[in-house]
């Protein structure tokens, strides 16, 4: 965000991935990814995922819907403008 503060747009658990829509969908990374606690990640780089999607197309199928749907949900928070309690209160 321009003022600097950072906006969490979800928190994700165990065996969830990241990363997917720069990969699958072709475009820069429009976010960074922060841990709260001490986490064990796997890094897979394009070349090795595209190898396993070639073997696993489903797995193709379910990162794309991941993607779009995470797509989705980013320019929905993007788009809408946080309220302060006085623009809230009737």
């Amino acid at each position: 965000p321009e003022d600097g503060e950072r906006l969490v747009l979800a928190t994700l658990g165990p065996g969830e991935v990241v990363g997917e829509m720069s990969l699958i969908l072709r475009r820069p990374s429009s976010v960074d990814v922060i841990a709260q606690y001490p986490t064990l990640a796997y890094e897979l780089s394009g070349e090795k995922l595209h190898a396993l999607m070639r073997q696993y197309p489903l797995l193709l199928v379910e990162l794309y819907e991941l993607a779009t749907r995470r797509d989705e949900e980013i320019r929905a928070t993007e788009g809408s403008e946080a309220l302060s309690a006085e623009e809230i209160l009737v």
